[in-house]
């Protein structure tokens, strides 16, 4: 009788610290799957290019933003395809009511020589500033946006006017 009294404790001490391990690989694993999905998350904002579509736009240095639509290039004087686009600016301010170009000025030279390009056709060119590059999450030029009432309404790499009809068709 004592033999099964003991063997009864032992039974039931050797299931309650396979419980407890249990619960603790348990907690363990909610606590990689969520370190797994957090740095999946993490990831996917990396990969994100431009502000949100259908998110307020916001301020643009002192460019002030209307509500008819406008593409918004952001260019880069050591961007072989932004010189292109430059060329295709008439076509652009064509097709859309107001054209805005923000260009990232690493070669002094070269900026003066791409603003004096723009100016010829009307269209309003500013420097990127640093504000306005993180607001906008530039990683790449050329990139466009196409911003009608103040929302995004699209926006895409930019390094033709086919690629950027594509994601104007996107809106």
């Amino acid at each position: 009788m004592q033999t099964l009294l003991i063997s009864n404790i032992i039974l039931w001490v050797v299931t309650i610290a396979l419980l407890y391990t249990m619960y603790k690989l348990l907690k363990k694993v909610q606590f990689l799957s969520q370190t797994i999905n957090d740095l999946a998350k993490s990831e996917e904002e990396k990969n994100v290019i431009g502000p949100p579509i259908g998110s307020q736009a916001k301020p643009l240095g002192n460019v002030k933003l209307t509500k008819e639509e406008t593409l918004v290039l952001f260019l880069s004087t050591g961007c072989h395809f932004c010189k292109g686009i430059i060329n295709e600016l008439p076509k652009l301010k064509e097709d859309y009511s107001r054209v805005l170009v923000f260009i990232k000025d690493d070669h002094r030279e070269v900026y003066e020589e791409y603003e004096s390009k723009i100016s010829k056709v009307n269209v309003e060119c500013n420097r990127v500033t640093e504000k306005i590059f993180n607001d906008y999450v530039i990683k790449g030029f050329p990139f466009g946006i196409i911003m009608k009432d103040q929302k995004i309404m699209s926006k895409g790499p930019a390094p033709s006017l086919k690629a950027i009809d594509e994601f104007k068709k996107a809106s």
